[in-house]
């Protein structure tokens, strides 16, 4: 992770990828080096960034992808530098996720359900809301989420594993929770 300017971006590969030429203004995680050469597929999902913007680069190897949010958008560049400097200084982490019935081929939010998260700071809880959300800060560490007996899994977010997953400072771990064979009593029938 690390800021620079985009010197140049060019199609490479038959128009495949996009590859761009960045120098290294600040490092924030891993190693780099002053000018970094980083690559994005030519496709719906790619990094999109032009010659002469400052941007915040978040890159595996010399991989980027596209961000769902304007996190690493040259306007939010300085923003996101202060709350990557807050979390830095963090202890704690997130657990957040979404309950919801199933209604049919639908699901509806399941409000008023408590999500218990267990670890080495202790026993976390937290209610849903009336979207069915949840969110919970806890130490960083290793946890376990326990949720409602009627409830399973399915396809978490950022987690696969709710029997024992690993948070570190700044980290959020979001889980989705959907029930094994119970039917809303709000669903239609």
């Amino acid at each position: 992770m690390f800021y620079g300017e985009v010197l140049k971006d060019e199609l490479v590969d038959d128009g495949t990828f996009i590859r761009y030429t960045i120098k290294v203004e600040r490092t924030f995680k891993g190693t780099t080096s002053p000018v970094e050469i980083i690559t994005s597929e030519n496709t719906s999902t790619r990094w999109v960034a032009e010659a002469g913007e400052r941007r915040v680069v978040f890159a595996m190897g010399s991989k980027v992808w596209g961000a769902c949010s304007p996190i690493d958008e040259p306007r939010r560049a300085q923003e996101t530098i202060r709350e990557i400097l807050a979390l830095k200084k963090t202890k704690r982490a997130t657990v957040e996720g979404e309950v919801a019935y199933e209604a049919g081929r639908n699901e509806v939010p399941a409000k008023g359900e408590r999500i218990v998260v267990k670890g080495p700071g202790g026993t976390f809880k937290a209610v849903t809301d009336r979207n069915g959300r949840f969110s919970m800060s806890v130490p960083a560490g290793r946890y376990r989420l326990v949720p409602p007996a009627q409830f399973e899994p399915s396809v978490p977010y950022s987690r696969r594993d709710i029997g024992g997953f690993d948070l570190a400072p700044g980290q959020c771990a979001q889980f989705q929770l959907t029930p094994r064979a119970i039917i809303s009593p709000a669903a239609p029938r």
